[in-house]
């Protein structure tokens, strides 16, 4: 009889064990995906926010050399007399 429940005991922590590592081992592959996902959407909203920035940056310098441009046009120079 003890034989018997040595080997029951030891059937049940096999299984108890497999089923925890089989768990545990379920939650990382999820978890990985979910962390995956997550690292994608974050880099593509990095991205966009980058280009919006980049792009409003180019629109300001365009203004500021077009006015520069503007303002140099504009400067008459002076007339030499003769």
């Amino acid at each position: 009889m003890g034989r018997l429940q040595l080997h029951s005991d030891r059937i049940r922590e096999q299984l108890d064990s497999g089923w925890h590592v089989q768990i545990d081992r379920i939650f990382e592959e999820r978890f990985g995906e979910v962390s995956a996902r997550l690292q994608e959407d974050f880099d593509r909203a990095v991205n966009a926010k980058a280009a919006e920035h980049a792009e409003m940056q180019m629109n300001m310098a365009r203004v500021a050399a077009q006015r520069h441009l503007t303002e140099q046009l504009n400067i008459q120079p002076p007339f030499e007399e003769r």
